[in-house]
């Protein structure tokens, strides 16, 4: 982390510190793109202590002047069970459900509907997308292939959403903020070269999304419905811009709110800090969510704002 930081910031420093710079959006090439930038290091703090990240890519670039919706009709998708070689996600209802409140609930950062499991189909989905979420949160598994147009989002039913499929059949037109809190929804595979980093996330603003949050690794159960209620309560309850609300509720994850104890990493792969059946304490600090894997691996794609 301080080595590339020295490479790719510290050039810069002394401009972005003269200029004020409160975001910087990244345009990412090769290897880079499977490394969160806020995660850079400088000696003394991560980047992410210092400014908020954006991705620039090629299929948001004429999005990126449009202004934000801070009064958002809100949509939640979530799997909750387990499906063959998906496990349960146990944590996947509480964020939805601390996220969005549904009529009088007096829980939620926003008022709006959630669909689990079975109510979670390639049709439904597409049947309330239609009806015009401006901001649509999934909560669910992506597990990526070596043919990248079948790369899959699983469904509440335990069918696969292929990258293919979507860019076939989903408009995401009027969408100013498309979640994947998803396992891999960002990453590529072995011995790609980057370029499928954007994968479904670029896949969704080419058909209208203007942004994407998605992750670059598979992520922490509890950990991330902790950093997602965080986010939406930020960007909508405090009118914080997509990057600088995503920047604070990692920063709160830093600060060890929580505990990883009986968490669950989402998606195939086992989390370099234990597995299901057993997890283990951050090894910088014995406890909470401290170390980059539980909070560096969210990025934002396309219109920050």
């Amino acid at each position: 982390g301080k080595e590339l930081y020295d490479l790719i910031i510290g050039p810069l420093a002394a401009e972005l510190e003269g200029a004020r710079a409160k975001t910087i959006m990244f345009y990412l090439d090769g290897p880079l793109r499977y490394i969160p930038m806020g995660a850079l290091h400088d000696g003394d703090k991560f980047l992410v202590e210092s400014y908020a990240t954006a991705l620039f890519v090629d299929t948001a670039k004429d999005k990126l002047l449009e202004n934000p919706d801070f009064s958002p009709k809100v949509m939640g998708f979530g799997v909750t069970k387990d499906h063959p070689g998906f496990p349960a996600l146990f944590a996947v209802r509480e964020e939805l459900d601390s996220i969005i409140g549904s009529g009088g609930a007096a829980r939620g950062a926003m008022t709006g509907a959630s669909f689990y499991d079975e109510n979670f189909t390639r049709e439904k989905f597409y049947e309330n997308l239609r009806t015009g979420a401006s901001v649509v949160h999934v909560a669910s598994h992506f597990k990526f292939e070596n043919a990248p147009g079948q790369s899959f989002l699983l469904l509440g039913d335990g069918k696969p959403l292929t990258v293919s499929a979507i860019k076939r059949g989903l408009s995401l037109g009027g969408l100013d903020l498309l979640t994947l809190s998803a396992c891999d929804t960002a990453s590529g595979i072995s011995g790609g070269n980057g370029s499928e980093v954007e994968s479904l996330g670029d896949a969704t603003m080419k058909k209208g999304a203007m942004s994407v949050l998605a992750t670059l690794w598979p992520v922490n159960d509890v950990s991330t419905a902790s950093l997602m209620a965080d986010f939406y309560t930020l960007r909508y309850g405090d009118s914080m811009d997509k990057a600088q609300a995503l920047r604070r509720a990692q920063l709160n994850l830093m600060k060890n709110i929580g505990s990883p104890a009986g968490a669950s990493p989402r998606g195939s792969s086992v989390a370099a800090f234990g597995n299901i059946e057993n997890p283990v304490d951050d090894p910088w600090t014995g406890e909470g969510f401290g170390h980059p894997y539980y909070w560096a691996p969210f990025i934002i794609m396309g219109n920050w704002k």
